[in-house]
């Protein structure tokens, strides 16, 4: 089957045509295709690395609907979000989830330094920003609160300066050994993840792949 004959597939394709080579590099990579490539070039790696290979050559390409349940699953997202069989309802949920990690993990000086993201991304919602932190569905209320594209511009706030201080500790840990080496945010967002098993090649592209999207998603979608 064609990456194109799915309307789930031509979704994940349209939106990543939206992106742009600078946010998809990492997916680009972690999928071992030249960013030289087409985008349905990319897509079709990405279907055929989450059903591990050899179901794609047996039943066609994945649905990308399907890695997206697979992976929310694994999150032990509820199963009556997974059923809704909508991309962007689970994604959201893995969002809400992941964010919900990345806070109670937070140091006392990253949730101080969230929370002034928050109040100076908008001091009208200054009453809602310790329900924001606090809540369960971090991206949803989020959302709800302040809209999706300044919603999107607080969570790429929130990822940058965590991820900074991700590569302090690292860099002390290591040494001067990495003081050029970039940690990619993907990196952070797995590093605070405790309950999913990995264990598996597939997972371990596809999670981060399909976390990644949701962003990307969240940035650019209709």
């Amino acid at each position: 089957m064609s990456v194109s004959e799915n309307i789930h597939n031509r979704d994940l394709v349209y939106l990543y045509k939206k992106s742009n080579k600078q946010k998809l590099r990492e997916i680009y990579k972690r999928h071992k295709i030249q960013d030289s490539q087409p985008i349905e070039k990319l897509v079709e790696q990405i279907l055929y690395d989450g059903s591990n290979g050899i179901g794609y050559w047996i039943w066609g390409a994945a649905n990308y609907l399907d890695l997206v349940q697979k992976v929310a699953s694994q999150m032990k997202i509820k199963k009556d979000v997974i059923k809704t069989n909508s991309v962007l309802k689970i994604e959201q949920a893995i969002l809400d989830k992941m964010s919900h990690e990345i806070l109670q993990k937070a140091s006392p000086e990253e949730r101080r330094d969230i929370q002034n993201i928050l109040l100076k991304a908008s001091k009208k919602y200054k009453s809602r920003s310790s329900i924001i932190l606090t809540s369960g569905s971090v991206v949803t209320t989020l959302i709800s609160t302040v809209g999706r594209q300044v919603a999107t511009q607080i969570i790429q706030q929130i990822m940058t300066r965590i991820a900074a201080r991700f590569a302090a500790r690292e860099l002390a840990k290591r040494g001067a050994t990495i003081v050029t080496t970039a940690i990619p945010i993907i990196n952070v967002i797995m590093w605070s993840w405790t309950v999913i098993d990995l264990a598996g090649p597939a997972y371990r592209k596809i999670v981060p792949t399909v976390i990644e999207t949701s962003l990307i998603r969240l940035e650019f979608g209709d």
